[in-house]
């Protein structure tokens, strides 16, 4: 996957509504890819802690820089 493809993820919104984690709960992406329903879930879990995964190492890269921490 190449970082500056463009990405519309697919049920962003029910996913993030369906998952309703807990401000300080522990989300495990396994499929991480560009990141966006993980940037979306972290605005949930402010004290908790995000976990992706993702076999294609170009996203992993991509969603690292895009989800550090600031």
């Amino acid at each position: 996957m190449k970082a500056d493809a463009v990405h519309q993820p697919v049920l962003l919104r029910e996913t993030v509504e369906l998952l309703s984690p807990p401000p300080n709960g522990i989300v495990v992406d396994l499929t991480i890819g560009m990141g966006a329903h993980s940037s979306e879930l972290l605005k949930l879990i402010p004290s908790g802690r995000l976990i992706g995964l993702d076999q294609d190492t170009e996203a992993l890269h991509h969603a690292g820089q895009t989800l550090k921490d600031p």
